[in-house]
């Protein structure tokens, strides 16, 4: 018997936001479980390497705080821009006197 193709009734619904935030958080975890086994391991043969390590996670730390400082807290002080706002501010057309002159030819100009 030969399998059949799915059809459209048989779609699973989309994951919720909740499960897809488990899935990630369960694989940085398991990332970073892996990561630390793996610096002890060479840290037994290479002791200096942890030195490397630590000031990797100090480098780390500080731009976690950075971020947590700068960029989350001080967000809540920069006003929302709304939907009728524009994303950048849109100058006036220049006066038709600039287009006038840029359409005369250099000797009207000496005319004028």
């Amino acid at each position: 018997m030969l399998p059949r193709l799915p059809t459209p009734d048989d779609d699973d619904p989309p994951p919720s936001p909740e499960t897809r935030d488990l899935g990630t958080f369960l694989a940085l975890f398991l990332l970073a479980v892996l990561g630390v086994g793996l610096l002890l391991l060479i840290g037994m043969v290479l002791p200096q390497a942890l030195y490397l390590a630590l000031i990797v996670v100090g480098f780390g730390l500080y731009f976690c705080l950075h971020y947590l400082v700068w960029g989350r807290l001080m967000s809540s002080l920069v006003p929302e821009e709304s939907d009728q706002e524009a994303a950048w501010h849109v100058p006036p057309p220049p006066p038709e006197s600039l287009f006038r002159e840029a359409a005369l030819q250099p000797q009207d100009r000496e005319n004028d």
